[in-house]
């Protein structure tokens, strides 16, 4: 199949009007790990076609049972830069920007989010979480935001609320909490999971005497990335997908 027509079944199924909208479209997906990578290919798989891509991060060893860019030859290399190579050969004809950088709390760094038509958020640090979807909201920057994928196994829990309306995920609460103290009580999107966290170990297992990060199984972040990246899509082209 040749570069012109590798888009013929999403025409199919979106049709030539909506397929050249994406094309002229720009999405900014923060954060490449297990959820992000898979919204960021998602995204880019159904022809949008100018992306921005931004993780600080380079992958570690441990990343390999759920990321998507993560392979044991990628170890130590940037996500974004991986991320950019993936989805360059995905559709050559992508303006593609990859930026290693980690978003921070002060609104210096984001005036490169201005010009995006979406913005997807699968940061898994708070205060740059917050920063971000502060500065979209108020910006008017449609936005939508991951909450917590870690520890849990079950996809049919995986919902898509706003975010005043979300219930049981620990980040989820803590999110609604910080935007409050920042005036915003509703208006973000996010995809949440109503499956309360497991530890999956016991805490007399753990010699460090520390609490461990929560694990994850391989095809949960994928579940919350595919979320994402239909809710974009869905508003983006105005169709109504099941998100």
């Amino acid at each position: 199949m040749s570069d012109s027509n590798w888009q013929e079944r999403t025409i199919r199924f979106l049709g030539e009007d909506a397929v050249g909208h994406l094309q002229g479209c720009k999405v900014a997906v923060v954060g490449l790990g297990g959820v992000g990578s898979y919204a960021a290919e998602l995204v880019c798989r159904a022809g949008v076609g100018r992306m921005l891509l931004i993780d600080g991060d380079v992958v570690q060893e441990s990343n390999i049972n759920r990321q998507l860019f993560a392979t044991h030859s990628s170890v130590g290399k940037f996500k974004s830069e991986l991320a950019l190579q993936r989805l360059q050969d995905i559709n050559p004809n992508a303006e593609l920007e990859a930026l290693s950088i980690f978003i921070n709390d002060s609104d210096d760094d984001k005036g490169i989010f201005d010009d995006c038509d979406f913005v997807i958020d699968a940061i898994d640090m708070v205060p740059s979480k917050i920063a971000l979807i502060e500065y979209c909201i108020k910006h008017k920057i449609r936005i939508i935001s991951s909450m917590g994928a870690a520890g849990r196994c079950k996809p049919e829990e995986v919902r898509c609320t706003d975010i005043s309306k979300t219930h049981t995920c620990p980040l989820a609460k803590t999110i609604r909490k910080k935007l409050k103290e920042r005036g915003i009580y509703s208006g973000l999107p996010v995809i949440f999971s109503t499956e309360p966290a497991r530890l999956g170990i016991k805490p007399e297992d753990n010699l460090t005497g520390e609490r461990p990060p929560l694990g994850t199984i391989s095809f949960l972040p994928a579940v919350f990335g595919c979320h994402l990246a239909a809710y974009v899509l869905a508003a983006l082209v105005r169709y109504s997908l099941s998100v």
